[in-house]
């Protein structure tokens, strides 16, 4: 058992008599202690076998059952909620309203019969096993445990009965571990009532309880919820018996001294971290609980007044005993002061300089607080915060360190289910300026406050009506609070929105790593993504938020619980790619390629191929003086017309998608199946690598050893086209991830659309479209050179094309003089293609 239990040495356990048991126990921890007791347990079985002529169990069988065995009432411990997966459970567990009870089956133990007392009759002790587990076979091996403890607790009596006299009072309490019932006066129960705990603290009975810290609210009080698998566990707020902190300022108050780092010393020590607690009284008339708490083997008061962070009172529960433990409380106290630890300290000035210089707070329309000046001044900044409160799952409040300036802050990029909005506590209404600061942390003795009157009542009830909280909202504020209440966090400054409200991002830690609590959120189905101040963040952060909202979606977490993809209007293409000559350059984001596996002359020759994910400006309408060409729009053509035509691309069908015809691209549905058109759109490389040596594009790598450049991620980056934005569950772009980031350096670098220049103005005038006599005054201008430079817009036929010449600024009709050529569905041009 060594190999994987601490146990001591076996050199030591000879000649071992019941002192040396006691002795054994004496000064180890919780874990250590079981794992002795339940050593001897077996020891003591495999001898029982031995001496009734029965094989001894091999090694590795005694080894699994004992791991096992402890593993398991350590999950019954640690998991009260748990199920009983062997059957095993605690015969009684006082819960006292800090975990659920569970429903167990009776069983009746009299502790005071001599077949469970006394260890002397073992002829009886079979038949009281047998009594038990014929009753209640689930607490057959609890009530093992329960022999178990009674034969120790009769040794400690008898130890006690013998040796009285040999133990003064303070050897006693020197050679005992803090934490447990003293040995004091009273006879040899008290030493029974040490290995009582430690044993009732195995097994739930005892008033003990486990739990982790929530938060910290002050110095001498922590928040602490249960150990169970509910979604949100039961929670108590337990403050440390016999001490007094010193008091945080509320909103607009002074701290008292040392109170800052009094909270803090508990904060580092506890928060996040389990501990055992036991209620020790109740003051009613303030509505506190005051207990004892222990982090592992530790006190933690006894902690706090050793550093010298809270001072002792005398006064405990009214009409009660006072504790054994406030002796060692005061002894700590009294060295602490000796020694000038913490409010202690002797150095002159000391306390006001622990008194913290509180700027106004940040929060409330009447704060003055200049946010939009400060997220300026702080933008991208990573600032240290402590959060203070968490309002729901997507906005914290907290401290900026080290100016102590109490903001609010809005999680950049998620919205999680809201909180509602309580009434107002009745109770304000009456309570005067300053009274709730009067109340001393720790002190039971304040009067319970006087009834309120109707008026009163009214008064309160008309502030403001209650609203639910949203579906989910309480486990989004709880999965919140459980990762950066009351822990150290970074906060990055995003921005401001329209109504002054921060937001930010919030990085918190686990482990050695940091988290953002915007994607934790998301992930976990607790949060939505919220396009508008997602925009504030750098994009390979909106891609993870993007991507993971859409996961939840997919495995219906939590508020996706029955979400049903939307329908619409795309559709995936599968296993479509050629490669082709660009013959033509429709606008921005639209060019016709001509497929090199089609046959020349067959209609399937030239593909019609739309730019997958984005937009470009549209060209608007010659024909219609009301719809003019958008800004870039013809540099946005002549880019690509440059770049491509003529040139060989490969292409990547993605999706075709139905719009309206009445209403360019945009996918609304038409009310006739005649007013609608399908659209097929692909992502088109240039397998030109030396080309992509100026342009800000990422290179994807082919099939082949050399480089592609996505055409679609060259015009986002120069600013020539806008992301498309696709609805949820829409087909985009395989590559959409690189074009948002193109898009978005676009947006930096205010290239193209993105910037305030205005280009400049083309006005191009197309002599198709006017009278002869308009026509006929260009000519001259056209005659003067000889020769023009000009571009192909159309052909009407083999001798026929459209023309526009830059340097004129027009368009004409150009036939080739002494051709003529037929015409598209002349017999003379079908007997030719066949």
């Amino acid at each position: 058992m060594k190999e994987v239990w601490r146990l001591p040495e076996v050199s030591s356990l000879n000649g071992m008599d019941k002192e040396l048991v006691l002795e054994l126990l004496d000064g180890r921890s919780e874990l250590e202690r079981m794992q002795i007791l339940m050593t001897l347990w077996r020891i003591w079985h495999v001898r029982n076998e031995i001496v009734h002529d029965k094989p001894a169990p091999p090694e590795e069988n005694s080894r699994s059952f004992l791991c096992s065995y402890v593993e398991s009432l350590t999950t019954i411990k640690y998991l009260l909620g748990a199920d009983d997966v062997k059957g095993k459970h605690p015969v009684a567990e006082q819960l006292e309203g800090c975990l659920q009870p569970r429903k167990t089956k009776q069983v009746t133990v009299d502790a005071s019969s001599p077949e469970v007392c006394s260890p002397q009759p073992k002829k009886k002790l079979p038949t009281q096993k047998a009594l038990i587990k014929r009753e209640a076979p689930s607490t057959f091996y609890t009530a093992q445990k329960l022999l178990l403890l009674q034969f120790f607790s009769s040794l400690l009596l008898t130890r006690d009965r013998d040796q009285r006299s040999s133990f003064s009072s303070d050897q006693e309490a020197e050679a005992k571990p803090h934490g447990y019932p003293s040995r004091g006066s009273g006879g040899g129960s008290r030493d029974a009532k040490y290995i009582a705990a430690i044993m009732a603290s195995n097994t739930g009975a005892s008033g003990w309880l486990r739990g982790k810290v929530k938060a910290v609210t002050s110095g001498d009080c922590l928040l602490i919820m249960g150990n169970t698998k509910a979604e949100i566990p039961p929670e108590k707020s337990i403050t440390l018996s016999y001490l007094m902190a010193p008091r945080l300022a509320r909103r607009n108050g002074v701290d008292e001294p040392f109170a800052w780092e009094s909270r803090e010393f508990l904060r580092k020590h506890c928060i996040g971290k389990e501990v055992t607690f036991r209620v020790d009284y109740t003051a009613p008339n303030i509505g506190r609980e005051f207990g004892t708490v222990y982090l592992g083997d530790k006190n933690v008061a006894y902690l706090v007044v050793a550093a010298g962070w809270a001072r002792v009172k005398e006064q405990g529960p009214k009409g009660g005993e006072q504790s054994p433990s406030l002796a060692e409380l005061q002894r700590l106290e009294d060295l602490a002061k000796e020694q000038g630890l913490g409010r202690w300290s002797k150095e002159p000035g000391a306390a006001e300089e622990s008194i913290r210089d509180l700027p106004p707070s940040a929060i409330g329309e009447s704060s003055g607080f200049d946010a939009k000046g400060f997220a300026v001044e702080n933008k991208g900044k990573s600032l240290e915060a402590v959060v203070e409160q968490v309002r729901d799952g997507s906005t914290v409040r907290v401290y900026l360190l080290p100016s102590f300036q109490f903001v609010q802050i809005y999680v950049a990029g998620v919205q999680a289910p809201s909180m509602g909005r309580r009434p107002p506590n009745p109770a304000v209404v009456a309570e005067a300026d300053g009274t709730a600061e009067d109340t001393a942390n720790g002190d039971d003795s304040v009067e319970a406050p006087a009834p309120l009157t109707t008026a009163q009542r009214l008064a309160a009830s008309a502030v403001s009506t209650e609203i639910p909280p949203d579906s989910w909202g309480r486990q989004a504020k709880h999965f919140t609070e459980t990762r950066v209440l009351n822990r150290d966090v970074r906060i990055v400054v995003e921005g401001t929105d329209t109504y002054n409200n921060i937001i930010g991002s919030v990085y918190y830690p686990d482990g050695d790593t940091a988290k953002d609590l915007s994607l934790e959120l998301v992930k976990n189905g607790l949060a939505k993504y919220v396009e508008w101040s997602a925009n504030m963040l750098d994009i390979e952060v909106k891609i993870k938020l993007k991507n993971a909202e859409l996961q939840a979606k997919d495995e219906k977490l939590r508020m996706w619980n029955g979400f049903k993809p939307p329908v619409t209007d795309s559709k995936p293409i599968h296993d479509q790619k050629f490669t082709g000559k660009v013959v033509e350059v429709v606008s921005g984001d639209c060019i016709i390629v001509a497929d090199d596996a089609a046959p020349l002359g067959s209609p399937s020759a030239e593909r019609r191929v739309n730019l997958s994910s984005i937009r470009a400006p549209k060209l608007g309408n010659p024909r219609r003086e009301d719809y003019q060409p958008d800004k870039f729009a013809r540099e946005s053509k002549e880019f690509l017309r440059t770049r491509l035509i003529g040139k060989q691309v490969s292409v990547e069908m993605e999706y075709s998608r139905r719009i309206s015809t009445m209403d360019g691209q945009n996918g609304v549905p038409a009310t006739k199946m005649a007013d609608t058109r399908v659209l097929d759109y692909g992502s088109v490389f240039q397998a030109s690598p030396s080309q992509a040596g100026g342009d800000d594009t990422s290179s994807i790598p082919s099939t082949g050893n050399q480089p592609r450049i996505n055409v679609a991620e060259l015009l986002l980056s120069r600013g020539f086209a806008n992301i498309s934005k696709h609805r949820d569950y829409e087909e985009r772009s395989h590559y959409f991830d690189v074009l948002l980031a193109a898009h978005s350096r676009a947006e930096k670098g205010k290239k193209g659309l993105h910037s305030e220049k205005i280009p400049p103005a083309m006005h191009i005038t197309d002599l198709t479209m006017v009278n002869a006599k308009k026509a006929k005054d260009f000519l001259p201008f056209l005659q003067r050179s000889r020769r023009h430079t000009a571009i192909v817009e159309y052909v009407f036929s083999g001798h026929r094309f459209k023309l526009t010449i830059p340097k004129e600024t027009c368009s004409i009709a150009f036939s080739l003089s002494g051709v003529r050529c037929p015409g598209k569905m002349s017999p003379t041009r079908v007997k030719l293609l066949l």
